[in-house]
């Protein structure tokens, strides 16, 4: 799926200590100063839209003309997860989900994914690309916050897609409806089993 990307850049940035890759594809529809700035790390003020979800789960998001940027922060030391169904659905949970998950490395910043769960009962969803779809993350970038101590505080991505990325049967459309949205995130960096660590809500995106 990385061939779908006309230009890939790796950052490594130091405020206390983080670990950050940005990975730029064709031109999108968010203005730069939406965007991380240099070696500033993308804040949800950057954002019109928060919503905090749990108390270690925040959500931030925006539409731009035909693209959306979201936000998501995490406040431990674990990888990040996202997903939503389309509008009307009468699905739940991961069954026919839209996923986007960011992994974090150490030694290699972190991997935004995009993936989709066609799958009858709950497991990992496997890339859009391993199942015949396309990579269709225009920008992503992320990063992990550790405090003095050497313990992780908050692990961040930030991506942007098109609300309609024509990638039928592994990306739903985000459109002008509620949509079931699902997030999770996990125990450590390792992707693996979230645990109680997931949930979902309703939510308009372009509301």
């Amino acid at each position: 799926g990385w061939r779908e990307m006309s230009v890939a850049c790796r950052v490594a940035v130091v405020a206390v200590f983080l670990v950050a890759l940005a990975c730029a594809a064709p031109a999108s529809d968010i203005p730069l100063s939406q965007r991380r700035i240099g070696n500033e790390p993308i804040v949800a003020a950057m954002l019109p839209n928060t919503m905090n979800v749990t108390a270690t789960y925040t959500l931030s998001w925006g539409v731009f003309n035909n693209t959306i940027g979201m936000l998501v922060d995490v406040y431990a030391e674990a990888w990040v997860g996202i997903g939503w169904h389309e509008a009307d659905s009468f699905y739940n949970g991961m069954q026919n989900a839209d996923f986007v998950t960011g992994i974090f490395y150490f030694d290699r910043g972190v991997l935004v994914q995009d993936r989709y769960c066609s799958c009858s009962v709950e497991g990992e969803p496997a890339t859009d690309f391993m199942q015949g779809g396309t990579y269709d993350i225009t920008f992503f970038d992320g990063y992990q916050t550790v405090n003095p101590a050497g313990a992780v505080t908050i692990s961040s991505i930030y991506f942007e897609r098109l609300l309609d990325t024509g990638d039928v049967g592994y990306d739903h459309i985000i459109s002008d409806a509620e949509q079931r949205v699902i997030w999770a995130y996990g125990t450590s960096n390792t992707f693996a089993y979230h645990g109680d660590n997931r949930g979902q809500f309703n939510l308009n995106f372009l509301a």
